[in-house]
Formats: structure tokens, sequence, C-alpha cells
């Protein structure tokens, strides 16, 4: 008997998976940025974390970070 794969939530993002570092360009300027995709609630979805550093400027002296999560998932049980 063979036993199927289980499939992950989220499949379409697994090559994702680990954690992402760089640079970007936004409208408070450049900022240092990290993304980390990894898997959880039993391997069924996706949660996908972002982190902006923004340098200190006039507006914002002592700089500015900005945190936001999410998820995702293609499970359909």
């Amino acid at each position: 008997m063979v036993t199927p794969r289980r499939q992950i939530g989220g499949a379409p993002l697994r090559p994702f998976l680990g954690r992402w570092e760089g640079s970007s360009k936004g409208e408070p300027g450049f900022d240092r940025v990290s993304r980390e995709y990894r898997l959880t609630l039993g391997d069924r979805f996706i949660e996908v974390r972002n982190r902006s550093v923004y340098p200190p400027s006039a507006r914002q002296p002592a700089g500015t970070v900005k945190c936001r999560r999410d998820g995702s998932t293609s499970d359909s049980s």
C-alpha cells in the first residue's frame, strides 16, 4: 500500500520557506528588510513575517520599525 504524501498548506509559497534579507526604498526612504516564511499549525499554513527598519530622518528622529504578520494556505480540508 502506498501512503500519499501529505500536502502542506500554502504549497505555491513552499520554495520561499526560510529567512530572506535585503534593502528596499519606499516613501519613508531606504530601509533594511527581513522576511521569514515558516510552516505553522501542523504544517497546514505558512506564516509570513515582515520587518522593515528605516533610519532616523528629520520627520522621525528615532527612525521607524514596521512589522507585519500574514498567513497563507492552499489546504482545502
